[in-house]
């Protein structure tokens, strides 16, 4: 049934330039929230290769879904198709075979209103079952303009657990003392995207986050010490990395809270900037289970690097590093850096 409805969208698809801008931020408007209705949707693309990115916000994380109108890919992607002005996004489901759980085939039809409101319209079948719809509206959110030293980065201390954050293998949010924490163990990793406001180019971003290793290797190996690490996309490809000397934990002892941080010029046209926590590791030295705890995390601009080493400086200096024990027993969490220690930059 869906290989004929693709094949007659195919039919009507139209060629060339998307008929329909979808990219950008959508926030919910109604129905209220649930496990098939995400609170939010980033959506970028259909770029040039055909391929539209979807992020999806949950309570418990975000999930990511990635489509492709280019027929060619529908064994990697699965299948987008223009409609007329309308998306066509469709999931196909294992019909209930096996042992897995039923997952039942999914359609979405997106399509814009004459007020600019997004609508997705959900259908799942399963075989032998009646099929069930969702309608949803969403308000696009503008990129608001930048804010000398404001964080640019949703939950940044885990207090909403793993909303906002795309978590992926062995990474959770535990209990730091009286505080949340994020937990990276292996080879997990949390990540969070972020769109930059237009005139984003040339400033200077920062990014920062208290972390803690539970391992230490005593020849000074790397592997399961807590790194950030940053990306600057634009619409097609990557345009900068931030990564240096200090993005990767130091600590003298176990479950030392330590301050991780980055400077960097923004690109030329970057339009978002990613960030994430993972754990090191040396080729020969593997994870070994060991915990990497981060916390107050951020993501700012500013308009010169001199007030991004001034911020830089403060925040440091304003949080001593502590001792701690393992996660879930700490007494003291990371002590978080008071926003208010750094007068705005005009």
């Amino acid at each position: 049934m869906l290989a004929l409805l693709y094949v007659a969208l195919l039919a009507v698809q139209a060629p060339g330039r998307a008929p329909v801008d979808f990219e950008g931020r959508w926030d919910l408007v109604s129905p209220a929230p649930s496990e098939a209705v995400p609170s939010r949707l980033v959506v970028q693309g259909p770029s040039s290769n055909q391929i539209t990115s979807t992020q999806r916000h949950f309570p418990d994380g975000i999930r990511i879904r990635n489509y492709s109108t280019d027929p060619t890919q529908f064994a990697v992607f699965a299948p987008a198709t223009w409609l007329g002005k309308k998306l066509v996004f469709a999931s196909p489901g294992n019909g209930g075979r096996g042992a897995a759980p039923p997952i039942p085939d999914r359609e979405e039809v997106w399509s814009l209103d004459e007020d600019g409101f997004l609508h997705i319209d959900t259908t799942e079948r399963m075989p032998r079952a009646q099929p069930t719809s969702t309608h949803a509206v969403y308000r696009r959110v503008p990129v608001p303009p930048w804010k000398s030293g404001e964080n640019l980065l949703d939950n940044p201390n885990g207090d909403r657990g793993r909303a906002d954050w795309l978590a992926t293998s062995d990474a959770a949010v535990e209990s730091c003392g009286t505080d949340p924490c994020f937990v990276v163990r292996n080879r997990g990793q949390f990540s969070q995207t972020i769109l930059l406001p237009s005139d984003a180019a040339g400033k200077f971003a920062v990014v920062m986050s208290a972390a803690a290793a539970e391992r230490i290797n005593p020849d000074g190996v790397i592997t399961d010490l807590p790194y950030v690490y940053g990306t600057f996309a634009g619409a097609e490809r990557i345009l900068g990395y931030l990564q240096g000397p200090d993005t990767r934990a130091r600590p003298q002892f176990r479950n030392q809270w330590v301050t991780l941080s980055a400077i960097f010029p923004v690109p030329p046209g970057a339009t978002r900037l990613s960030v994430r926590m993972s754990l090191a590791e040396r080729q020969g030295t593997p994870h070994d289970g060991s915990a990497g705890c981060f916390d107050d995390l951020g993501a700012y601009l500013f308009a010169s690097e001199q007030e991004a080493r001034a911020f830089v400086a403060t925040r440091r200096d304003s949080r001593q590093s502590v001792p701690g024990v393992r996660p879930g027993a700490v007494p003291q969490p990371a002590p978080r850096a008071p926003v208010g220690s750094f007068p705005p930059v005009e």
